[in-house]
């Protein structure tokens, strides 16, 4: 259920809040008016569903909405339902990198390495984490590593170590065995 109700859901609301027998219309007499079911009706109050086929034209006809009352209420949907879409995780990338790390991807760079350290900090000498070298490659091979963002904190990290052209392209095409 939406915390925010739709225009659509409160002009319905409002609406039945302001008509029928006894200056209050129930769900099922708007219902009835609208051609609709009651639990359809209860989920377009909900902000759950929205106007699907001829509704339009009967809220328009049966309620007397205007042709821009319905278009506010759709665009205000669609604005609504692009926004509570709107995933929190994204990858890494150069708008990303612009905003969070001043342009950098030697910054990005360092904080995936910090990263993976935290995330693997119990490892033998020889597999920790190693700047020197591996700083050098992501800045080199941007597209060899990449890693996932989640309100603004880096929560995953991979890399493929191509450092051959030739692999690049055999690993890009799906004919890269490994030996």
């Amino acid at each position: 259920m939406s915390e925010i109700k739709s225009l659509f859901a409160r002009k319905l609301r409002d609406f039945r809040a302001s008509n029928g027998q006894h200056g209050r219309m129930t769900q099922e007499q708007l219902a009835d008016l609208l051609g609709l079911s009651v639990d359809a009706v209860g989920k377009y109050e909900r902000s759950v569903s929205f106007i699907r086929g001829d509704l339009e034209h009967r809220l328009s006809d049966r309620l007397g909405w205007t042709r821009a009352e319905v278009l506010a209420c759709r665009e205000n949907w669609e604005i609504q339902h692009r926004r509570s879409n709107k995933s929190k995780y994204r990858l890494l990338d150069d708008t990303f990198v612009k905003e969070h790390f001043d342009g950098s991807w030697n910054l990005a760079s360092l904080a995936s390495l910090r990263f993976a350290d935290a995330e693997f900090h119990d490892l033998p000498p020889e597999l920790e984490v190693n700047t020197k070298v591996f700083l050098p490659i992501y800045e080199t091979f941007r597209d060899n590593w990449a890693a996932v963002m989640f309100d603004n904190q880096m929560v995953a990290k991979w890399s493929l170590l191509l450092l051959l052209p030739a692999d690049v392209a055999l690993f890009r095409t799906g004919q890269l065995l490994e030996s």
